[in-house]
């Protein structure tokens, strides 16, 4: 009875496994290009790079640029980073696990680093920011790595939110915190609610490997108060750390640029308001050279509406203000989830489905990943070309320019 029922068991065992492992090639991705809308050539100088993650070993990637559709499979993983970096791929040493959050990356002609996530470690009487910051010097291979306490002014007894910015610049690396506070009154002491904004900028000394503060903002909210910094979409260019304040009024998305001067160890703001159709959370973000690009998209039955502002961050100048195209859905269901504006032209990744509430093993075999190009002048879609089908998978897909890939 005993030998039967292992028999059973084993027979159930080995069902299960060709039924497991059936269901997971029929679950793989298909790579194949469809050339849906205009010719593959509209890429011009872009390439779209992808790579999947089907297993712990098994990595996939293709690459798509204007004359080819190259499918590689079982090959060394890049960095799984939400922007493509050439120079970490270069770095591997440095960048040893995947590092998520671009921002606490930076980067020079003679070296790259970045800082390890921040432990935020509350005291009595305080919080203290700690972490790692480890840097390559390209020259000569040799890597740096020390811990570090990031100056605050954090209360222990107060809610934090902060988002962490790096940049060198001048061989220094500057650290900037962007976010806000609030306490946790004692009611009992009559202590009142407050909510502070606030931007602490800090500098690493590689010698004492230390790091002191040489600049912040602190401010109150209250009813007078008119805007409130916005702690995402924030970034560096040159010898700038921008940031996006907003109108207090929640009904009007009307926001203005500021940023860090590191060079006179000043905040200022760009003098042009930015009235936005929608919350700025609900815009990307692409910045090329000189110019930052916010888009935003509405889908209709028929058609997916862009919405695209650009700011010339060396001129200060409102470029395009809500800027609006139109591209065609591709199925009942599409999301875009990056975008570049290169060559007078906007290039948009987007994936696209059935509506989850028809057949479930229907809609996700209709899962496919495309690259959209619009022409700016014209605003007429060039190209449409499908690169991924079948499953909805976890991959990473970058807009890159032939000479970064």
């Amino acid at each position: 009875m005993s030998k039967k029922l292992s028999i059973i068991t084993l027979g159930i065992s080995l069902s299960s496994i060709v039924i497991l492992t059936g269901a997971m090639i029929v679950s793989q991705p298909k790579y194949k290009l469809k050339n849906i809308v205009g010719k593959q050539s509209s890429l011009g100088d872009v390439v779209v790079f992808s790579q999947d993650n089907r297993g712990i070993y098994s990595k996939n990637n293709l690459i798509l640029s204007k004359d080819n559709y190259e499918f590689n499979k079982n090959v060394k993983q890049n960095p799984e980073i939400y922007k493509y970096s050439k120079i970490l791929n270069v770095n591997r040493d440095l960048f040893i696990y995947s590092i998520y959050d671009i921002n606490r990356i930076y980067s020079d002609e003679n070296s790259v680093g970045y800082i390890d996530y921040i432990n935020d470690l509350h005291t009595e009487s305080d919080v203290k920011l700690l972490t790692t910051i480890k840097e390559k010097n390209i020259k000569t291979d040799e890597i740096v790595e020390f811990e570090i306490e990031i100056p605050s002014s954090f209360k222990s007894q107060s809610n934090i939110n902060y988002i962490p910015l790096v940049t060198k610049y001048k061989d220094n690396v500057y650290i900037a915190l962007i976010g806000e506070q609030e306490n946790i009154p004692d009611i009992k002491k009559g202590e009142k609610e407050e909510l502070e904004d606030y931007i602490q900028i800090s500098k690493v000394d590689f010698n004492t490997k230390e790091v002191k503060s040489v600049n912040k903002i602190n401010m109150k909210i209250d009813k007078d108060t008119k805007y409130r910094v916005v702690n995402y979409n924030s970034f560096t260019v040159d010898n700038r750390i921008y940031f996006f304040m907003k109108n207090k009024e929640q009904s009007k998305n009307i926001y203005y640029l500021a940023y860090y001067d590191i060079e006179n160890n000043k905040f200022d703001y760009i003098n042009n308001k930015i009235n936005l159709n929608l919350p700025l959370d609900q815009y990307l973000l692409d910045i090329e050279g000189e110019m930052l690009n916010l888009l935003t998209y509405s889908v209709e039955k028929d058609k997916v509406n862009l919405n695209l502002t650009s700011i010339n961050l060396n001129s200060e100048k409102l470029i395009f203000n809500n800027e609006k195209y139109s591209i065609n859905k591709l199925n009942k269901e599409i999301n875009i989830s990056d975008f570049r504006v290169i060559d007078n032209k906007i290039y948009i990744l987007a994936s696209a489905w059935m509506d989850y509430k028809s057949n479930i093993s229907d809609s996700r075999n209709n899962y496919t990943e495309n690259i959209i190009v619009v022409d700016k002048t014209s605003k007429s879609t060039l190209y449409i070309g499908e690169y991924r089908q079948g499953t909805e998978f976890t991959a990473n897909s970058y807009i890159i320019k032939n000479e970064d890939l």
